[in-house]
């Protein structure tokens, strides 16, 4: 008997290929929403990149100048720090000490005023010959206060140090004026030429030097320390008998909407 035929019918499938109108658009829709999240994501990189210089350039221009006020302050001869009205502007003014030594015999109160200063040998280690004849204009003996410097009660202006016998001893100095001193327990002098001034300025906060002539007081044109302040602080304390003179600077910057506040206080040792 023949096997039966098995008859098959192919069908065929009429579906278009490609992508309809619905599936591109919930794709795109994906693609944007992929989009706007990763530029969001590196705009916020950015702004925390960028942030984290701002304040590390802060914090560095903070240290630079919170250092450099300590050292010229923790050099300055003794009580001569002082806050100072420049323009409606609080400063920081003071005098660096550019030599110190003992003297030996000075005209002291009730003395005749006289010329002749007479010192103990000081070394010069680190400073040029040349320097030491002409270390300034001015000296200074035992000053209580910031007024015994500036009312110029103990002030010696003009002094002649191009007449420093260095060649005998004692050392010995002609000042261009006689004057008469008050005594120094411990017959400390101190010589000095110009003064240092921090003024803030706006934002700024910059460093003068500064000239006495005859007791007037010259402010010269500043360097720029800092930028970017909204708030600087200077308050100076006189020491006494049982302290030391203490100088609070406080220094606040603002950038990019960000403050950071400085606090720093020095102390300078009390015995003129």
């Amino acid at each position: 008997m023949p096997s039966p035929v098995i008859k098959t019918k192919k069908i065929s499938c009429n579906r278009p290929q490609g992508f309809t109108l619905l599936e591109l658009v919930v794709v795109m829709v994906m693609l944007a929403i992929l989009a706007i999240g990763s530029s969001s994501f590196l705009q916020f990189g950015s702004q925390i990149f960028i942030q984290a210089t701002d304040r590390d350039k802060i914090i560095s221009s903070a240290r630079f100048v919170i250092e450099r006020i300590n050292r010229e302050l923790r050099g300055s001869i003794p009580n001569s720090v002082e806050e100072y009205n420049n323009s409606g502007n609080t400063c920081l003014h003071f005098i660096p000490i550019l030599q110190s030594a003992k003297y030996i015999d000075i005209a002291v109160a009730p003395e005749t005023a006289s010329k002749l200063v007479t010192l103990v040998p000081y070394s010069i280690d680190n400073i040029e010959y040349s320097e030491v004849i002409a270390v300034g204009d001015n000296i200074v003996v035992y000053p209580l206060n910031s007024a015994d410097i500036y009312s110029r009660d103990n002030l010696i202006a003009a002094a002649d140090f191009s007449v420093v016998d260095e060649t005998t001893q004692p050392y010995s100095i002609t000042l261009t004026d006689a004057e008469q001193f008050i005594e120094s327990p411990s017959k400390r002098i101190y010589f000095f030429n110009t003064g240092v001034m921090y003024c803030p300025i706006g934002t700024e906060l910059y460093r003068h030097e500064v000239t006495y002539n005859d007791g007037i007081l010259s402010i010269e044109q500043g360097v720029l320390m800092a930028e970017n302040l909204s708030q600087v602080v200077f308050s100076a304390n006189n020491a006494n008998r049982t302290t030391n003179a203490t100088i609070q600077v406080t220094l606040v910057f603002n950038k990019n909407q960000e403050t950071i506040s400085f606090s720093n206080e020095v102390h300078i040792p009390n015995a003129p």
